[in-house]
């Protein structure tokens, strides 16, 4: 946990991921793996009204972030077990 933001968390992976610590995740913007499962639907939702030309409400543009942040942090935060130090394999 940040030490002055306390909605910022890191995780330490254990010796299979050289102990290495994943980038900073916002922990009021990502959601947890049941929430991120309730969300699906409110995702489908929102494009399906950009889709018919309709703004799509205030939740469901909310819900449009945080799904689209937390699928951007959570394969962020995997690759974080691989980068330091093995970056050049990620790049052939």
């Amino acid at each position: 946990m940040s030490q002055n933001e306390v909605h910022y968390q890191f995780f330490q992976y254990r010796e299979d991921g050289s102990f290495n610590i994943t980038r900073q995740l916002n922990s009021s913007l990502m959601y947890d793996a049941e929430g991120f499962a309730k969300a699906e639907n409110q995702f489908r939702m929102a494009f399906r009204q950009w889709r018919d030309g309709q703004m799509p409400s205030d939740d469901l543009r909310e819900n449009l972030i945080r799904t689209i942040y937390t699928i951007q942090q959570s394969i962020g935060a995997a690759l974080d077990a691989f980068l330091q130090g093995n970056q050049t394999k990620l790049e052939r």
